[in-house]
């Protein structure tokens, strides 16, 4: 697989689409990996954040926050 930049070969790929991104290509940015809802109206939602994954230049995060409603 090589990098979607440059052609040269790959060594990871972007957490966020796939992409394959070589060592000179890569950033790094923070995820949310799970979402942990209230179970009662005195707790608040919870979020598993992983920092430091591979992300290419191609992905854009949202600047303004989305707001959503879990229903579980």
């Amino acid at each position: 697989m090589n990098c979607i930049q440059c052609n040269r070969p790959a060594h990871g790929v972007c957490k966020f689409c796939g992409r394959a991104i070589c060592k000179d290509h890569f950033t790094t940015s923070n995820i949310i990996m799970d979402i942990y809802p209230r179970k009662n109206d005195q707790e608040k939602d919870r979020v598993l954040v992983v920092e430091n994954v591979l992300k290419c230049s191609y992905c854009k995060p949202i600047e303004n926050l989305l707001e959503i409603d879990i229903k579980i």
